[in-house]
């Protein structure tokens, strides 16, 4: 399935997330069909690599902090974890989401993420250990976010007018 577009170029050919990682120079691109290709940033139309595990198109991708993983949220509810110094293979897939994932961030350590999805489920992951952690609001209290980019949650309480069920905001980032 693809993501909706105006563009009148084939889905293969549109863009809808990208990540860069400072550590290698790679740009990760994702089209309206979930394929996610790898790139140099100095020469964008060189392909390092091709990555198709996602059923439906990507919505989000962050590399983590340490430049080790990059996490793709997909449509099919999943989140897809490669390792990068392993020629991007799948490390882990976190499927405990009951619709579409929204967001990702990392914990600045790259040991844990966090996820929203359209049913506005907050999820937390710990990637070490490859396992959902249904506790993982209390075992990350004090733990720093590489990034804020959640809709739910006390960081962003207040964003939402009365009376709105929250589908007008498609993204925050909090600082």
């Amino acid at each position: 399935m693809t993501a909706s577009s105006l563009s009148d170029y084939p889905p293969n050919k549109q863009g809808r997330a990208v990540a860069y990682c400072r550590q290698n120079g790679h740009v990760a691109v994702s089209n309206n069909m979930g394929k996610v290709s790898i790139r140099l940033k100095d020469d964008l139309n060189k392909k390092l690599k091709s990555l198709k595990d996602a059923d439906e198109w990507n919505e989000v991708m962050k590399y983590s902090p340490c430049g080790t993983y990059l996490a793709v949220g997909s449509h099919d509810n999943a989140i897809y974890v490669y390792e990068v110094n392993n020629n991007y293979s799948l490390y882990t897939k976190f499927n405990k989401h009951n619709s579409f994932v929204t967001s990702v961030d990392w914990s600045s350590d790259s040991s844990y993420l966090r996820s929203v999805c359209g049913a506005y489920e907050k999820l937390y992951f710990n990637v070490k250990t490859k396992e959902f952690d249904p506790y993982g609001l209390t075992n990350t209290k004090d733990f720093e976010w590489a990034s804020y980019s959640a809709k739910i949650g006390w960081e962003v309480e207040g964003i939402y007018p009365s009376g709105e069920d929250g589908s007008h905001i498609n993204h925050v980032n909090f600082s």
